[in-house]
């Protein structure tokens, strides 16, 4: 048997990480290194974005300078190019 696989939508998504749980079989599995240590967030300065990116869902997007945030509120979409998290478009 034959199946036909949608091609991704290169403007719309990553083709990793553009699922909850990064691939279809829910693996939670990153070939990627997590950089360890202690960091501060100061919350009165910091721009909040309702939907991102500690929310269920943060999902890659096909421009590594943005991505998209998801939650029970709304979508994103939020550019974190030169270390910013700021909403595009809501």
């Amino acid at each position: 048997m034959t199946y036909n696989k949608t091609a991704p939508n290169p403007f719309l998504s990553a083709a990793t990480y553009a699922l909850t749980h990064i691939d279809s079989s829910q693996s939670d599995v990153v070939p990627y290194e997590v950089k360890r240590g202690t960091f501060e967030v100061d919350l009165r300065t910091s721009p909040r974005v309702p939907t991102g990116p500690i929310s269920i869902i943060t999902l890659a997007s096909a421009d590594s300078n943005y991505m998209w945030g998801v939650s029970t509120q709304a979508i994103s979409y939020i550019d974190v190019s030169d270390n910013k998290f700021k909403e595009v478009v809501h």
